[in-house]
């Protein structure tokens, strides 16, 4: 597991690729990594706790594997940059506020079997399903 902010603030990470040994993400684990453009989330990870990558103001896209459950509350909120995300078909919640105030997000692709909370996109936001 990758702890509650074992990461926060870390004004210099660039880029991050989650192995397979990892099984969650915690709760702000990455929050207000400014510097962060990319992540890579393998196949392993289960869950991505609340505020994990909230205010990561570089990242410009995030595709989300099917062994993840659960995307936290406020998970990728605050993401300016954050224009694409794509969520596998084995995603079953996405919670509240997710990836509310993206204002950048202009494609989200995701099944229609997952389960999506009140705001947890900005509002009109046109969505891809991909089954």
């Amino acid at each position: 597991a990758i702890g509650d902010y074992a990461f926060s603030y870390c004004a210099g990470l660039d880029s991050v690729t989650i192995p397979p040994s990892v099984a969650s993400i915690g709760d702000w684990a990455f929050y207000a990594c400014h510097g962060l453009t990319s992540v890579a989330i393998s196949a392993g990870v289960s869950s991505i706790g609340y505020k994990a990558f909230s205010e990561c103001i570089g990242l410009t896209s995030v595709a989300i594997p099917p062994s993840v459950d659960d995307i936290g509350r406020d998970a990728f909120s605050y993401c300016a940059a954050l224009t694409s995300v794509t969520i596998s078909a084995g995603v079953a919640s996405i919670g509240d506020n997710a990836f509310g105030e993206c204002s950048s997000l202009k494609t989200v692709i995701l099944s229609r079997k997952t389960r999506i909370a009140d705001n947890a996109f900005p509002a009109g936001l046109p969505f891809l399903y991909a089954d």
